[in-house]
């Protein structure tokens, strides 16, 4: 007997239920709220409609569980959207008509241009185009400007990466004289990207937060531990992912 597909409407619930060579019957709910039944091909509907109601209490339960659930991840997207920081600044954002997609600052103001406001897709990528570009500049800038400090310890010149990661303004690699830093650094302020860049360079000396480290850290900037605390501040832009 081939597989036998159909809806059952229950309360306010569309349910699909799919009648095939299975024992028992089963009931799912996936993470967009959506139920599905199945079912073996002997049960008729009338059998099926009271296994649902025997399941009515989780039934609701689950269900709006989960669509507060998608509520919450919805809500939480918008405010990423309507949120926008550069350099320690924090920009209103306003969209405008336009052929051509561009991000532009003026004052206190982000203007994003040829964007829907509601299409959060193309919205974080132009976002996290814009943010690159400007990190490049940026953070070689400043790489360049505080490793004439190191030259005295005969390092190589750093390669420099930035990529996004979830826990860390940045790392490095000692073996390989690579320094990573995270995309959303630049989000924060000109000083405190300088006391990251300088804290990944003195790793490339003292791989350990030990006594060297310190030393050396304190050595080339001697104002490192305000900066940092000013840093901890901006731990919640690391959650831009």
């Amino acid at each position: 007997m081939p597989n036998k597909e159909y809806f059952i409407e229950f309360e306010k619930f569309k349910i699909k239920v799919t009648q095939k060579k299975v024992k028992n019957i089963y009931l799912r709910i996936n993470r967009k709220a959506e139920i599905t039944i199945t079912a073996p091909v002997f049960h008729n509907e009338k059998t099926i409609s009271h296994f649902i109601r025997t399941k009515q209490e989780w039934l609701i339960s689950k269900v709006q569980q989960i669509t507060e659930e998608i509520s919450e991840k919805e809500t939480l997207c918008n405010k990423k959207n309507e949120q926008f920081y550069y350099l320690g600044k924090k920009y209103d954002i306003v969209f405008c008509d336009s052929e051509k997609r561009m991000i532009n600052t003026v004052d206190n103001t982000v203007y994003f241009s040829g964007v829907n406001n509601d299409d959060t897709i193309t919205i974080d990528k132009l976002k996290n185009q814009w943010y690159y570009s400007q990190a490049e500049t940026i953070f070689s800038d400043i790489l360049s400007v505080e490793f004439k400090k190191f030259q005295k310890y005969n390092l190589a010149n750093p390669v420099l990466k930035i990529r996004k990661m979830r826990r860390r303004w940045g790392t490095c690699y000692h073996g390989k004289g690579n320094i990573i830093l995270n995309l959303n650094l630049i989000k924060v302020p000109l000083e405190c990207i300088r006391y990251v860049i300088t804290h990944e360079l003195t790793h490339l000396i003292a791989p350990n937060h030990g006594k060297q480290f310190y030393l050396l850290l304190s050595e080339n900037m001697s104002e490192w531990k305000p900066l940092r605390a000013q840093l901890k501040t901006y731990n919640f832009v690391l959650e831009d992912v």
